[in-house]
């Protein structure tokens, strides 16, 4: 890495970090002052809101790190300015392309790592996020506990229906499973009192009802069915149970598979994972607009910096919101829904950009 590149990237990162550890901050402050008459109604203990806050601060810090990039970059490049070294630069040879340059590539660093701690992280601090408010700041019991009339499309055109599915036990009440065959006509069709999972699914008191090419039924009863051919397993049915942000990407694409194989309405769920994947990229997209707006104002102090920070970033959130409605009313589709937000600027910043180097 060149020296260059070093002293650049050095004053970023430390206004970067600086920055993003304020907005988590005021965020936390924030959220903290519009629950508190909740907390005290409920009179939650000091450790279970530590204890909520806690595993809050990965999404926290996923949503403000396009803020925190933002505003590093008029402090970084506005401090440049205000000592005359960016002309320096110019006047020395180096384009203002290549002094952005470890700017950008930062910028992809955290795209990656957003990525990625949304995709392994977020999810599971998500669901013991709400676990904690369910059961020690609510104090009740946790909702998903248990599942009343599942309905779930399994593999190899299996279709269930579940009165009651207990995930912690793992068991099933009332279960029927219908497969059918490519042409939608019900070949076999299994209804029992209940089923438990140890290894393979094994079901009680079972009729299996099997249909012939001739429609004629034959019926047989067992008292304990074990099924070991059966590919769903708990796991499967458990997604059901989760919200979009205790989910992965994967978790959430198969899910929307299985709602649009039922019929059920999927939009607002197909445009949340979508997003899953837009919203990253809002950190290099973000970076790279506000560094070519910052080199074409240039010498700005503090507080008109820390303005058009807020500024552009109310507008790009207000940009998201309006978005994301769009297309879960149908007025866009999912994935322009989406990515919308992130072409728009993107766009406005190599128009910047452009202006810069000229």
């Amino acid at each position: 890495m060149r020296l260059l590149d070093k002293y650049v990237l050095g004053g970023f990162l430390k206004s970067f970090v600086l920055s993003l550890f304020a907005f988590v901050l005021i965020f936390t402050i924030v959220d903290l002052f519009e629950k508190v008459d909740k907390f005290i109604d409920k009179k939650a203990t000091f450790g279970a809101v530590m204890e909520y806050y806690v595993f809050d601060a990965p999404n926290t810090i996923v949503l403000m790190m396009p803020v925190a990039l933002l505003l590093s970059c008029f402090f970084s490049i506005g401090s440049l300015s205000r000592r005359n070294e960016l002309t320096a630069m110019r006047t020395s040879g180096i384009s203002i392309h290549r002094v952005f340059l470890p700017l950008f590539l930062f910028g992809l660093v955290a795209v990656g790592g957003s990525l990625g701690v949304n995709e392994l992280v977020v999810p599971y601090t998500n669901h013991m996020k709400i676990g904690v408010w369910q059961e020690k700041i609510e104090k009740k019991e946790r909702k998903s506990d248990k599942v009343w009339n599942l309905y779930y499309v399994g593999k190899k055109n299996s279709y269930y229906q579940v009165k009651q599915y207990d995930p912690v036990m793992k068991t099933m009440e009332k279960p029927t499973i219908i497969w059918k065959n490519p042409d939608g006509y019900m070949y076999q069709r299994l209804d029992a009192n209940k089923a438990w999972w140890n290894g393979a699914w094994t079901f009680l008191d079972v009729y299996l009802r099997q249909i012939d090419e001739e429609g004629n039924e034959h019926v047989s009863y067992h008292d304990t069915l074990y099924l070991p051919t059966l590919e769903e397993k708990p796991g499967d049915f458990e997604r059901l149970q989760k919200a979009p942000e205790e989910m992965n990407y994967g978790e959430l694409r198969d899910y929307v598979e299985k709602l649009r194989k039922r019929g059920s309405d999927f939009v607002k769920y197909l445009v949340e994972l979508h997003f899953k994947l837009s919203f990253p990229f809002a950190n290099f997209i973000i970076m790279l607009f506000g560094a070519s707006l910052a080199g074409n104002l240039r010498k700005t102090g503090f507080a008109i910096s820390f303005a058009t920070s807020l500024l552009i970033c109310f507008i790009y959130w207000g940009t998201i919101q309006t978005s994301r409605s769009m297309g879960q009313n149908g007025i866009l589709p999912p994935l322009v829904a989406a990515w919308l937000p992130n072409v728009l600027f993107l766009l406005g910043g190599l128009y910047l950009l452009r202006r810069v180097l000229r």
